[in-house]
């Protein structure tokens, strides 16, 4: 098969324009594309010919509605461009040649994806794809078109080649091949990072993850506006999909892996610190490069993900906090529940209790010993969540509550049923409930603040300060463990939460100066 050239390609694309066509798409000097030519690097088309398709289509209602979606999109593109190159401008390479090679392959693939964006925008403008309709100059260039597209039924009597679906692709393929050979081998090289020791600063491994980290991002957002405006053939992904379920619960893996390696003390209180929550993992702005793929998975493998995430954060215990060089070691309560959590068949012996549970719930399935492990950590984990009197009130204390609390919330989430039966064994099987319930509620509300420090505190679901009030007088034993928890243990002073802000892991005081959050010490450098 010949193979189908660039310049080729460029006069296949003048020919499918024609005159008309190709005046309107090409910037004139006071056009409305010459400005948008110059904002977008050369990505033609943004605004072109919008102005008179929506006259061509005036009083037609279902068709203005295609405009007004078409210029979304349009808008959206450009977002979601501009978005990729900030954070190319921010990648930082140094002097190491294997950084100096993976950034300038990203910068190359990101300035070709110019091309299938171009075609993309003529699309939605109305013009219609460059390769839509192809008409060769000479019999010579119609005999260097791939065989598929010659031989297409929908090629004309008059020569022209009208392409669609399957024949369409083959020719993108074919005009794009370049751009497509550095996606995958960006691809590749991403999924190999894992594996691969420090490429430079041995002892800095701040500077080693910073890279790393931002590597990764900048690829799946590529792999995000590839796939989401079809720019190029799916069927040409190669031998990486970025979107595999299996390469993407390693890549979240990955991430969660490089926040410790680029901020070791202060994966709590850094702005991109992440949640083992699903909500989280799926809107969490640090996570924005994982939204689309990870809200494609099924749902045992979202489940899967969750636990990824928790995993990490738990075998990086003891966490060293702020810049204390002591040899910190988890408490000992603390101590089983990690080793439990993060056993190597745990997740098994989880499904199967959850299983048997659901399918014959007259059963007593708690004492078999193979499923012991598993009632012992939701034992103890309930403990450490119900007994807050016992922690100290310090950072580490703080820290390790919270982890307890979302290993609950996940149990209860995903595996509900074991939760269940093991509560018919308490004294009080309500109050676990209800005290899920208010920390959901209550870490939300803060959350929120974080996430979008411009959302008003009147808008957001204030229920979780109402059943502090009203445990006063309801329900003693809940409200002195409101009190505990919120008040002592995360200094929070109910039901006066003020904004004073807090990180997303509920800390007061910047990781790195240690001063109160927004009044960081002026060489504090965050």
């Amino acid at each position: 098969m010949v193979n189908l050239s660039k310049r080729l390609f460029c006069c296949l694309a003048l020919h499918a324009l024609g005159g008309g066509q190709l005046a309107r798409s090409v910037p004139t000097e006071d056009g409305p594309l010459a400005k948008e030519f110059a904002e977008t690097n050369g990505v033609l088309g943004m605004d072109a010919s919008m102005k008179s398709t929506e006259q061509g289509i005036l009083g037609q209602s279902t068709l203005t509605k295609d405009v007004n979606a078409n210029k979304a999109t349009i808008e959206s593109i450009k977002t979601d461009r501009q978005d990729i190159k900030l954070l190319l401008i921010s990648l930082y390479a140094g002097n190491t040649p294997e950084f100096i090679k993976l950034k300038s392959q990203l910068e190359r693939l990101y300035d070709d994806l110019g091309g299938p964006i171009n075609e993309r925008v003529l699309e939605l403008n109305g013009i219609g794809s460059w390769m839509n309709h192809l008409q060769p100059a000479s019999k010579d260039e119609l005999g260097q078109l791939p065989s598929e597209v010659r031989n297409s039924p929908e090629s004309t009597a008059g020569g022209n080649v009208e392409l669609h679906g399957a024949a369409l692709d083959i020719v993108r393929g074919r005009a794009f091949r370049e751009e497509i050979k550095n996606w995958q081998a960006l691809k590749k090289a991403l999924v190999e990072l894992p594996a691969k020791p420090n490429f430079a600063y041995q002892y800095n491994d701040f500077i080693e993850g910073r890279f790393r980290l931002k590597f990764l991002k900048c690829l799946y957002l590529i792999e995000q506006l590839i796939h989401k405006y079809d720019l190029l053939p799916t069927h040409l992904i190669g031998d990486v999909d970025l979107f595999e379920q299996k390469t993407l619960l390693k890549m979240i893996e990955y991430h969660t892996e490089l926040l410790f390696k680029r901020n070791n003390i202060g994966f709590f209180g850094i702005p991109d610190s992440i949640i083992p929550q699903l909500e989280f993992l799926k809107t969490g702005r640090a996570l924005r490069h994982f939204h689309s793929p990870i809200a494609a998975l099924s749902a045992a493998n979202q489940r899967y993900a969750v636990y990824l995430v928790l995993s990490v954060i738990i075998r990086h215990a003891p966490w060293k906090l702020g810049r204390s060089w002591e040899n910190l070691r988890p408490s000992d309560r603390f101590e089983e529940i990690r080793t439990s959590f993060t056993h190597d068949d745990f997740l098994q012996k989880v499904h199967a209790l959850s299983d048997a549970l659901s399918k014959t719930p007259h059963q007593n399935h708690l004492p078999r010993n193979e499923y012991l492990p598993v009632v012992s950590l939701v034992n103890h984990a309930l403990d450490f969540f119900q007994r807050p009197s016992l922690l100290k009130e310090t950072d580490s204390d703080r820290l390790e509550f919270l982890v307890v609390y979302y290993i609950l919330d996940f149990m209860d989430q995903f595996y509900r049923p074991i939760v269940t039966e093991i509560l018919r064994n308490k004294s009080h099987p309500e109050l676990f409930d209800k005290q899920l319930k208010f920390m959901r509620g209550n870490l939300k509300f803060y959350q929120n603040r974080v996430e979008g420090p411009n959302y008003p505190d009147e808008k957001q679901d204030m229920a979780f300060l109402e059943t502090y009030k009203s445990s006063l007088y309801e329900d003693g034993r809940l409200h002195g463990w409101i009190k505990a928890v919120a008040n002592d243990l995360m200094q929070q002073n109910l039901p006066y939460h003020g904004k004073k802000p807090f990180t997303l892991w509920m800390d007061r005081n910047c990781y790195n100066c240690l001063y109160p959050l927004g009044k960081c010490y002026q060489y504090c450098g965050l």
